[in-house]
């Protein structure tokens, strides 16, 4: 894997290294064996509530992809507290929110990350009225043309419990996977974004508990 000096921000550096270990290989390969079944490519990621850990899952899932050799790219959905320009180390603008509120086209918004394979969309200029951009077509649009671009294309979203924001990505993508935290998350928490990730008629792909020690 290619990574350009000084590209990424030293939080992003720092977890790295775990990227490598057989868990989240596995991880990779049980999506990959529930999306060959279902012709999924996009992937929604949401956790039931705030900083459950789901940035850094889907970053270092994006990372064990591009490791494989596959086309990623990472959309930050999460419009009120956008985190990936942040980790590696871009600008907002343009972004998800530029693109889905004005006639620009996808190739304005996609920047390259820094690593080989791996591309970004960032959640662009802040914005008060996300569900409402959100509720634009565009936005299963990009899905749909950067599906045919990328053999994954991986949503980072607001919490599933939060916002109607998360649930308008979901829509939008072919799957759902979600995170929760060990010793944080209530079970009824994970039952009912569970349920409404069902009701979506969207595929759970998979629940990831994360933090466990």
């Amino acid at each position: 894997m290619s990574i350009q000096t000084g590209s990424l921000s030293p939080m992003l550096e720092s977890i790295q290294v775990p990227l490598l270990n057989d868990l989240c290989q596995s991880l990779r390969a049980t999506i990959d064996f529930a999306a060959a079944r279902s012709n999924i490519q996009s992937i929604a990621i949401t956790s039931p509530s705030p900083q459950e850990g789901k940035t850094t899952i889907i970053v270092q899932l994006a990372i064990a992809y591009a490791l494989a050799g596959k086309k990623v790219l990472i959309v930050d959905a999460n419009l009120r507290r956008p985190n990936l320009h942040t980790l590696f180390n871009q600008q907002r603008r343009e972004g998800l929110a530029d693109y889905l509120g004005l006639t620009i086209p996808l190739d304005d918004v996609i920047r390259p990350s820094g690593i080989s394979n791996l591309d970004l969309v960032t959640s662009g200029s802040m914005v008060s009225h996300s569900t409402q951009l959100m509720s634009s077509d565009r936005l299963l649009d990009l899905f749909r043309e950067a599906s045919t671009r990328y053999d994954r294309v991986l949503a980072d979203t607001s919490s599933m419990l939060e916002l109607a924001d998360a649930q308008l990505v979901a829509s939008a993508c072919d799957g759902v996977l979600l995170v929760a935290e060990h010793s944080k998350t209530r079970r009824d928490q994970l039952q009912k974004s569970s349920k409404m990730i069902m009701q979506l008629d969207k595929p759970l792909l998979g629940t990831v508990l994360n933090k466990q020690r």
